[in-house]
């Protein structure tokens, strides 16, 4: 197609991404401000973290909920 642009990001295979929020709070020494917050479930659930750079509208970096402490539920 002409006007197909590809994702700018993959969940995972056969994840679904279920809500999206972004955290706006300077707790954590705002350490998370400006991230996206994604709930994400496949065989289980768990949040993934998504930086975007404000002057491109690209991601910069994901992190698992995980390596952060959030846990899979």
């Amino acid at each position: 197609e002409e006007n197909f642009f590809p994702p700018v990001f993959s969940f995972g295979k056969h994840a679904s991404p279920t809500g999206t929020i972004e955290y706006k709070s300077n707790t954590f020494g705002g350490k998370l401000k400006g991230m996206l917050m994604v709930a994400r479930y496949n065989m289980y659930a768990d949040l993934l973290l998504i930086k975007i750079d404000e002057q491109t509208k690209q991601v910069v970096a994901s992190y698992d909920g995980a390596q952060i402490g959030l846990g899979k539920i």
